[in-house]
């Protein structure tokens, strides 16, 4: 699959969005430790973006910023043949970049939005779609830098998909109606809480999703 192709297929950003929110909300219910969550999600990342992340504590991460200005993707896939690390030079490869606009040029020249330690070069894959426009572009590059298994549970948006995630990466069973209604944005109880993860501190788990902006039963 061609960053092409992948852009044909990405939901549009409200959409996007949504999910992301739906991920981190998910995965700060399952992981009270923030530093075992993937997905995350900040909705006060500036007074005019929101900030959603995955990471998998592997090197490979994403961001996706919600601007003003638009919607901007941008990843990293170490392994992938894009790498700065497998091609041995400290240059984004050509093709990933050309034609992004230079109102959204942040998401890659933003040091803050790439892991500590490493630099602006470690991106494989990047999609935008300006404020003005109903279709995400990407390069002329022909690799898509790991975007497709990346970018597949903000992409798919379903519960069946983060279950099987969830096996794999908390290694819990979860239900997958449970699930459906996080992706449906339904508000959070202390009895879903419970569902989800019976060792959860109800109270610290509302309290972060709040600051997820996930909304909460009252």
């Amino acid at each position: 699959m061609t960053p092409q192709d992948i852009a044909a297929q990405l939901p549009n950003p409200d959409r996007l969005e949504q999910t992301s929110r739906s991920l981190a909300a998910l995965d700060a219910v399952l992981s009270p430790e923030t530093d075992y969550r993937t997905y995350t999600y900040n909705p006060a990342w500036s007074p005019t973006a929101r900030l959603a992340t995955m990471n998998d504590g592997s090197g490979d991460d994403y961001v996706i910023v919600y601007s003003d200005q638009g919607t901007a993707i941008r990843g990293f896939d170490h392994e992938s043949k894009l790498s700065p690390w497998t091609r041995d030079a400290d240059t984004i490869a050509p093709g990933v970049l050309d034609g992004l606009p230079e109102n959204l040029r942040f998401v890659i020249d933003d040091l803050t939005l790439h892991r500590p330690g490493s630099s602006s070069s470690e991106v494989t894959f990047c999609f935008w779609i300006p404020a003005d426009s109903d279709r995400w572009s990407a390069g002329p590059a022909t690799d898509d830098g790991g975007a497709a298994w990346m970018l597949n549970l903000a992409h798919d948006g379903t519960a069946d998909a983060y279950v099987n995630y969830a096996i794999s990466y908390f290694e819990v069973d979860l239900s997958l109606e449970t699930v459906e209604a996080f992706f449906a944005s339904q508000p959070a109880t202390a009895k879903v809480i419970g569902q989800l993860n019976p060792t959860a501190d109800v109270e610290t788990a509302l309290a972060d999703l709040r600051s997820i902006g996930y909304p909460v039963a009252t």
